[in-house]
């Protein structure tokens, strides 16, 4: 996970150009790791507060720069992608 986190940093801070293949990894790795609740995008720090994990924040970032819409339209009326 450190080496995701790492990298994600690296991508965000340094707005790099990913490959297609690059981008796939790194975004199965993260959205995987969010769905398995192994990464987190806030965690309780020891006095109860909530803190951001900023490399996570910057990955869903990523993947809104370099993913793809998919129309998944129900309708005319109602179009959702």
């Amino acid at each position: 996970m450190e080496e995701l986190k790492n990298r994600i940093t690296e991508i965000y801070n340094n707005n790099e150009t990913l490959t297609n293949s690059e981008f796939l990894k790194i975004s199965n790795q993260l959205i995987d790791g969010l769905n398995l609740g192994l990464i987190r995008s806030a965690e309780k720090d020891n006095s109860g507060n909530w803190k951001v994990n900023i490399w996570v924040k910057q990955g869903i970032l990523l993947l809104f720069k370099y993913g793809r819409l998919s129309e998944m339209s129900v309708n005319d009326t109602f179009r959702y992608f």
